[in-house]
């Protein structure tokens, strides 16, 4: 990543441009990564509801799937696979590129032909969380 504007003007005053971290492939300043972290709801066709957790990538993603405690699978493509949850998902960056942003998964979910929206977590989704956890520790 260059130099920017920014950057540029800042050093004619003698200020130090900001660090830039890479997530997701993509790098960013820390003041540009996305604050609010939402999870992704289904609300159209038979998965109506279910909110969007884990990717699994890969060479034999499905399979790799099956071992998860999911209420349903979507598969993308053939090596990628979304695992779908009734009361819990997987927080998301809103409008962040790739895996970890909203629009790749709502993306995603169109091209397969559901809709969806962009929730924000509540108490009722840390009760869920807490009760699959305590499910994982006593197994």
């Amino acid at each position: 990543m260059g130099k920017t504007p920014k950057d540029i003007i800042g050093e004619e005053f003698g200020v130090k441009s900001e660090e830039l971290h890479e997530w997701d492939g993509v790098e960013r300043r820390v003041a540009d990564k996305p604050k609010r972290q939402l999870m992704v709801r289904i609300t159209s066709g038979e998965h109506k509801g279910l909110f969007v957790g884990t990717r699994i990538n890969g060479e034999g993603c499905l399979k790799r799937a099956l071992d998860y405690k999911g209420d349903a699978v979507l598969v993308l493509g053939l090596e990628e696979v979304l695992i779908l949850h009734k009361d819990l998902g997987m927080s998301f960056f809103e409008s962040a590129p790739g895996i970890i942003g909203t629009q790749k998964v709502q993306t995603d979910l169109k091209a397969l032909g559901y809709e969806s929206e962009l929730v924000e977590e509540g108490p009722e989704h840390i009760q869920a969380r807490e009760k699959i956890m305590q499910r994982l520790i006593a197994e």
